[in-house]
């Protein structure tokens, strides 16, 4: 009984061999490369995945954004959290609806150019000046930018991913069903 499940375990292990190697070495960049030496990148979660990113800066520094899969799709809200409010906002609201009149009408194109599918941008905000009568809570350097975007991954990305995925949970059934008729095997065989 022990041969026979030595043997299943070394049969499964060689099962899954392909979905470690394509979660490790399948062309992502997530966990795998930030700890090389640990268990995360042989794991699902180092291929990647779609997500809403929100970044907060001051508007003395460069802005940027970045996507850790994917790249920036869409600008979903921007603005100004002005001085004295919650900075870390990430949406349009009562606050910081008083800076928004305030932005320059080609914002969102210059935001949208510097960006838009591109997987990290920088943007300038000294050179993004606020139009004339804006309160001082909106001018001030203190006054925090916020832009909310989209990283998005490609569609060759996901198709991929796709395959590469039906593969494992073809082996992973396969396994199962290995697993299942060795236990049957030895339990009709009075050996469990």
């Amino acid at each position: 009984m022990l041969r026979t499940l030595i043997v299943l375990f070394v049969i499964l292990s060689l099962l899954m061999a392909p979905a470690m190697y394509y979660y490790r070495y399948g062309g992502y960049e997530g966990y795998g490369t930030s700890s090389p030496d640990s268990y995360q990148g042989f794991s699902l979660g180092n291929m990647g995945y779609s997500s809403m990113q929100c970044s907060n800066i001051p508007r003395s520094v460069s802005y940027s954004a970045s996507c850790t899969y994917g790249s920036v799709g869409a600008i979903k809200a921007y603005g100004i959290n002005p001085t004295g409010k919650q900075s870390s906002t990430c949406i349009e609201n009562d606050d910081n609806k008083v800076c928004k009149p305030f932005l320059p009408d080609d914002i969102l194109t210059t935001l949208t150019t510097q960006c838009i599918g591109k997987n990290n941008c920088k943007v300038n905000l000294d050179q993004i000046k606020l139009k004339d009568g804006a309160s001082a809570e909106c001018s001030s350097t203190d006054a925090v930018f916020f832009m909310q975007y989209s990283c998005i991954q490609s569609t060759a990305q996901i198709e991929s991913k796709f395959k590469q995925t039906s593969l494992i949970s073809c082996l992973g059934v396969f396994a199962c069903l290995l697993f299942l008729i060795t236990v049957y095997f030895l339990k009709k065989n009075s050996k469990i």
